[in-house]
């Protein structure tokens, strides 16, 4: 037994010797046969998917890391590692069992314990992500980093006031921390104060030159200079912000529009019949669109009903689409998935999807998956899962490119920090979604987001029988429910209806000419 473990540490360091030097091919034959001796070596098993991955192999490197999971670890640095590895393949139902152990909350690293709950607040997972936070506060005390990771929760959980109070905590302790002055922009008029925009002016004057933090600082101040009705100085802090984050932020215009035209260019099958009613559930209801066009208001309402499930941002559907082409990309969608329709099996890719949501469905018969960007992927979506639902929020194109442009997008929307690539992608997907609608003209339900806040009782009437559900009322004053909302929406859906933003872009329809002439270059008045 003791030459195997001296085997067994020999090929560990071998291992990880070729590992260090970038010697791939000679690392995965170290940790395949390291496991050859002792199969249920979780930190071996973690290489190797950390390996497999570098190397391109998809799948292989989601199966190492499942067998890691499978042998359920007691170590907290093990748990750690295997937390972040299967959240990176969006793994999360068996990321918050992995979470859960008692072992991992008794860990003594608030750092560890930190990390973990920014990540599950991220992840709608407020009351785990709440448990992790406050015991890290109560190892280091009130950090600031923890205690802005706690006012997003609050944040997201609705409870205003108390995210307040923990972001003018974290401003008094840290004044020039740009992420917490734009988390206080972002609340309801109510928790603003007028000393927070001579804050915030100070802050930038503080601020690196053409730094993510200045950037921060000014969309902060547009925010409060937008509310007061100042729109002149509101735009000038917009436009800077603006011009920083796309010089910083990497954006290939020509590679989306490959993506959009590779996209018309699938071949589906010929004939997507009706959903057969033995199909099983949950039904999947995708509420998709631009950024900014009611995705979010329109989930949270829906959401009301007791047969619902509000999945959120959901990528469990673009990670079936990497596990059929066994490629990782970023984001929605990718080239390389247009591209390999013909080989990929779809019908495998919506019970994959459908096994890995059902736990978020609770026994309930629809799910509401609400990621935007699936407007990438509907035709996949009719194909893969005949029983799902798509729901397309439509919104004025200059009022939605107008909402994207005055948002910070945490490395989405990459196009959405110039006027000309907002219109170009708008125009773009525009289109896409034409082409969408005219080959699969039953399958995706076009909602009008100025319907959607004028008329919300007949809208959702309109959604729910579209959706296969029984009558749906709601009064039109009535507010979202108090569910996690973890989107650039969070406290603009809470509370009564309202049609604020009905062209609201008309307030800089000077500033905005730009924008209005690409769009109308591109068809779209």
């Amino acid at each position: 037994m003791a030459n195997v473990d001296m085997q067994i540490a020999a090929q560990w360091r071998a291992a990880e010797q070729c590992r260090l030097q970038s010697r791939w091919d000679a690392a995965l034959e170290g940790y395949l046969a390291l496991l050859a001796l002792q199969p249920a070596h979780v930190p071996a098993l973690l290489r190797l998917s950390e390996v497999h991955e570098i190397r391109g192999d998809y799948r292989a490197a989601l199966n190492a890391v499942l067998a890691a999971h499978a042998q359920r670890p007691l170590q907290p640095i093990l748990l750690f590692a295997l937390a972040q590895r299967l959240r990176r393949f969006n793994e999360i139902h068996a990321l918050i069992e992995c979470v859960k152990s008692p072992v991992l909350m008794d860990a003594a690293n608030a750092g560890i314990l930190a990390e973990l709950g920014t990540a599950l607040s991220l992840l709608g997972e407020l009351e785990l992500a709440t448990a992790y936070i406050d015991r890290a506060v109560a190892m280091v005390g009130e950090d600031p980093p923890l205690i802005y990771s706690r006012a997003r929760i609050h944040e997201f959980s609705g409870n205003f006031d108390a995210a307040e109070s923990d972001l003018r905590h974290v401003i008094t302790r840290s004044p020039d921390d740009s992420f917490a002055h734009w988390s206080l922009s972002k609340l309801p008029a109510k928790n603003q104060r007028p000393s927070d925009i001579d804050a915030l002016r100070g802050a930038l004057q503080r601020a690196p030159v053409d730094s993510h933090a200045m950037a921060n600082l000014h969309y902060a101040l547009f925010n409060h200079l937008d509310r007061q009705d100042d729109s002149a100085a509101a735009w000038r802090s917009l436009e800077q912000a603006n011009r920083i984050m796309h010089s910083v932020v990497a954006y290939d215009a020509a590679a989306a529009s490959r993506l959009f035209e590779a996209l018309e260019r699938c071949a589906f099958p010929d004939a997507i019949g009706p959903a057969d009613p033995s199909l099983r559930l949950p039904v999947p209801i995708f509420v998709v669109g631009l950024h900014r066009t009611g995705t979010t208001l329109l989930e949270s309402l829906l959401g009301r009903r007791a047969d619902v499930a509000n999945g959120g941002e959901l990528y469990d559907f673009p990670a079936q689409l990497r596990w059929a082409c066994n490629r990782d990309f970023p984001g929605a969608c990718d080239l390389v998935v247009a591209q390999r329709i013909a080989s990929m099996d779809l019908a495998k890719v919506g019970e994959r999807y459908l096994d890995h949501v059902a736990w978020r469905a609770r026994g309930k018969r629809f799910i509401i998956d609400k990621l935007p960007a699936n407007f990438l992927n509907a035709g996949f979506i009719a194909a893969a899962l005949p029983q799902a639902k798509i729901v397309h929020l439509v919104r004025d194109p200059m009022d939605a490119c107008f909402s994207n442009l005055k948002e910070i997008f945490s490395g989405v929307a990459r196009y959405s920090y110039d006027q000309q690539d907002m219109a170009d992608y708008c125009a773009d997907y525009h289109a896409l979604m034409a082409h969408w609608r005219a080959r699969f003209p039953d399958r995706i339900l076009d909602v009008g987001y100025a319907d959607l806040v004028r008329d919300p009782e007949h809208t959702l009437a309109r959604v729910a029988a579209f959706c296969g559900m029984s009558e749906m009322t709601i009064g039109a004053a009535e507010a979202a429910e108090n569910k996690p909302i973890t989107t650039a929406s969070s406290a603009q859906v809470r509370g009564e209806i309202h049609q604020r933003g009905l062209g609201a872009w008309t307030r800089y329809a000077p500033q905005l000419e730009p924008l209005r002439r690409r769009l109308a270059a591109r068809g779209l008045a």
